[in-house]
């Protein structure tokens, strides 16, 4: 694989591998900011009533879980990106519970060493509580992946992310009355 020239990289990632910290917070900064702007119009209420199946639930990791969020982008964001990930929405034990895109959260603990603040949503399913870093459970699309990372950087985060980066195109995480997981290709208007 080649080097990107730097013509075509995007004016907010930096050309040196090395973090600038103050290009790097002005960076995480506006990432986060207008990826929450765009969470908050995919999640407002009007919204939700008039799609099938009917939305029940909204969880927006990137508010609930923004301290865990903005200290991965802060981490791990530090040079220009070669590979992005995507993922279409957040997992019920994965991003939802850490509010990292594939968030597994033993990996996100204690591979990533993330820690986070998470503060649940007021409005949860009872059978999808967020618990954040007490969640028991694994998220397979996410064991599937780190396993993955782990062995193409060495076990190393920092040179996985060297290169890379992750990112959910629809950051939300959508349930019916039931507790179903909705993804954005269930969704219909009505």
């Amino acid at each position: 694989m080649t080097d990107f020239p730097s013509s075509n990289c995007s004016k907010y990632f930096l050309k040196s591998h090395e973090p600038a910290p103050y290009k790097l917070t002005h960076l995480v900064e506006i990432l986060y900011q207008i990826q929450y702007e765009l969470s908050l119009l995919l999640s407002c209420d009007d919204l939700s009533k008039k799609l099938n199946p009917v939305v029940e639930y909204v969880y927006n990791p990137l508010q609930y879980a923004r301290d865990n969020y903005l200290e991965f982008l802060q981490t791990y964001i530090y040079s220009q990106k070669k590979l992005m990930f995507l993922g279409i929405n957040p997992g019920p034990w994965g991003m939802v519970q850490t509010g990292i895109p594939f968030g597994e959260v033993n990996i996100v603990r204690d591979w990533l060493k993330l820690s986070g603040t998470i503060f649940p949503p007021e409005n949860q399913h009872p059978a999808r509580p967020v618990e954040g870093f007490q969640c028991k459970r694994s998220e397979v699309s996410g064991r599937r992946f780190w396993a993955l990372a782990k062995e193409l950087s060495r076990n190393d985060p920092k040179l996985f992310f060297k290169n890379s980066f992750l990112y959910n195109y629809y950051p939300l995480s959508l349930l019916a009355a039931s507790g179903k997981n909705i993804t954005p290709s269930d969704l219909k208007v009505v």
